[in-house]
């Protein structure tokens, strides 16, 4: 396997990761030091303290425009 494929399946399983963990919890507890969670809305893009996970939007569109074109590009092939 080429170190770009390589490279694009773990990056594709840690932000599809990510989306299954910001699916099946509520945020981050501790993160503030404050007592209350942060809600995965506030740290994400749009949210208050979205530098904490600016990147993670950008990554899973462009991740699912990659897979879109590739399986164009097999069922083209067939």
């Amino acid at each position: 396997m080429s170190t770009n494929k390589e490279l694009l399946k773990a990056l594709t399983r840690l932000v599809f990761d990510l989306k299954e963990l910001f699916e099946e919890s509520y945020g981050v507890a501790g993160l503030n030091l404050n007592g209350e969670i942060a809600r995965w809305e506030d740290l994400t893009r749009g949210g208050f303290m979205d530098e904490w996970l600016f990147s993670y939007e950008p990554a899973y569109k462009l991740l699912e425009k990659i897979q879109s074109l590739e399986s164009n590009s097999e069922a083209q092939e067939k």
